[in-house]
């Protein structure tokens, strides 16, 4: 079953990289949420976790995907769906304008395998769509 998620992740990866480069962001995420019906998330999230984790460091050392927030966020969307969990693709930047923005993906409201720190981000785009919001204490509100 590993060899069949890592293999998910990556044509996942690839898929979205392409579709991205051919069409509007909210109609990729609408094909990909489409794709399977939703069930139990948290334990969704937790059995992809370790998936995702190695298989982001192999794609880190690779040149042959683009290795930025967003196309991480895009293919943990895509696996996630996939595996039937309720995840949310979402976009910020950062509440005082300057610095970069960030795509991260959520699981059950919490970011899921996040490292940044959010504290200071203002939501400008999620899908499923969801009320605008920003993260006042973001270390409460991880996922496993």
């Amino acid at each position: 079953m590993s060899v069949s998620l890592h293999a998910t992740y990556f044509a996942g990866r690839l898929a979205t990289t392409l579709g991205y480069a051919r069409m509007p962001l909210d109609v990729l995420l609408r094909r990909i949420a489409a794709k399977s019906p939703l069930e139990a998330s948290r334990r969704a999230a937790a059995q992809l976790a370790p998936v995702v984790v190695r298989c982001e460091a192999l794609s880190s050392r690779s040149r042959l995907l683009p290795d930025t927030c967003l196309y991480r966020a895009l293919a943990r969307f895509a696996l996630l769906r996939s595996r039937g969990a309720d995840a949310t693709f979402v976009l910020a930047l950062p509440s005082g304008g300057r610095g970069d923005g960030h795509a991260w993906v959520e699981v059950d409201g919490a970011p899921w395998l996040e490292d940044e720190d959010l504290s200071s981000m203002h939501v400008t785009f999620c899908y499923p769509p969801a009320p605008a919001r920003t993260f006042a204490n973001p270390a409460q509100r991880r996922a496993p």
